[in-house]
């Protein structure tokens, strides 16, 4: 702290971007928002507080999400009754590795009394962790040479949890990436991109809550995201990664209401590929919809498409709209080139048009785990 008898004083305000709240898509034209350049600035002088054009405004935030700038303005207030005369000013960021400057000046300034003298400091946040500012200023006040020190402590965090399958299914790859907000921010998510892969999105998942390639992310929020790679380069360098390697780093651009645009590139998509081994559908109904709170008997069929027999275990995973009574099957085998019909009692809690659960299966000999979801679409009035 410093000597309030002093009457000099070091203090930071952390400068964002205006909030994005509940009510973006009301504020902006969504498709608009990609191009926007929060950090552009003509001058340093446009991003002062006094500027009231600033795109910039000061937060009491000192949480910050990786691949964000930390932007800053530091002020050095004189409120003594006499002037001072600044020599020096160094600003550090101190972690538990290393230690790197980001603003040093030895340029004299004469700060008049009850006046203030600031400065501008921005850099990119690339570490997950705690973190301090350490500001130090030398100044004369009359003939007296004076030190002042103040830290101000940050903390870094990566938002994002993500999941990745890659699909072969004959002569094509697909690349599932499911992506959650795992912080209470809310995030919006400029789409994924995956580096030296060339690869087309074809279908995303809650299409309600995307808009030109935008995803509104709250706290637990997951989206799905499947990728179909056409181009035989990258599928070569997909087929000849071994398995478990690092095939590509995965790129995803957002924005936070309290530290504006990001890019998230700490992720890598790794060699977890699957075939089209197991294929799952329902069996055809008569129903061209369902009722609520009556119980339905689903066929679904487990096709094995591969030259070997399968052990599976299969696992249906309830949800807050249908419900599934008998949701769990036993090991049991699956001849090569055979389909096996299982069934299950199924309530429907809520009307609406719903996607089917989720299930997974386990593959009893190999002990991997599939996913698969959203298998069929079901009208419940």
């Amino acid at each position: 702290m410093n000597d309030p008898k002093e009457g000099v004083k070091i203090e930071l305000l952390r400068l964002s971007p205006p909030a994005l709240n509940l009510n973006i898509w009301n504020l902006f034209k969504i498709k608009e928002v990609g191009n926007i350049d929060f950090e552009k600035s003509e001058s340093k002088e446009d991003l002062s507080l006094s500027n009231e054009f600033s795109l910039s405004l000061p937060t009491n935030s000192r949480k910050i999400y990786l691949g964000q700038n930390l932007k800053s303005q530091i002020n050095i207030s004189n409120n003594l009754k006499n002037e001072i005369q600044i020599s020096s000013i160094s600003v550090d960021v101190m972690t538990r590795q290393t230690t790197f400057n980001i603003y040093r000046s030895v340029e004299h300034v004469t700060v008049q009394s009850n006046s203030f003298f600031n400065f501008l400091t921005t850099f990119l946040v690339t570490f997950a962790d705690v973190f301090t500012v350490h500001c130090a200023v030398e100044y004369l006040q009359g003939s007296e040479k004076k030190k002042l020190r103040k830290d101000f402590n940050f903390i870094c965090k990566n938002p994002f949890h993500v999941k990745t399958l890659i699909l072969q299914k004959e002569d094509k790859i697909y690349i599932e990436a499911v992506v959650r907000n795992i912080e209470e921010d809310n995030i919006m998510l400029n789409g994924v991109t995956f580096k030296d892969i060339k690869c087309e999105l074809i279908k995303c998942e809650d299409a309600l809550k995307t808009h030109d390639g935008l995803y509104y992310l709250k706290q637990n929020d997951e989206y799905s995201m499947i990728f179909c790679v056409k181009d035989e380069e990258s599928k070569l360098h997909i087929l000849k990664t071994p398995c478990d390697e690092n095939i590509a780093n995965i790129e995803m651009l957002f924005f936070t209401s309290n530290g504006g645009k990001g890019i998230n590139n700490s992720h890598f998509l790794k060699k977890n590929i699957v075939t089209d081994n197991v294929r799952i559908y329902l069996q055809q109904n008569e129903h061209p919809f369902y009722i609520v709170n009556k119980m339905y008997k689903f066929e679904i069929v487990f096709e094995n498409n591969t030259d070997e027999s399968i052990p599976l275990e299969i696992f249906v995973h309830n949800n807050s709209d249908i419900h599934v009574v008998n949701n769990f099957v036993k090991a049991h085998i699956i001849e090569e080139r055979k389909k096996v019909s299982h069934f299950f009692y199924v309530l429907f809690v809520n009307p609406g048009i719903h996607f089917f659960n989720k299930i997974t299966i386990c593959n009893k000999r190999t002990k991997k785990r599939i996913d698969y979801v959203r298998l069929f679409r079901l009208f419940v009035k």
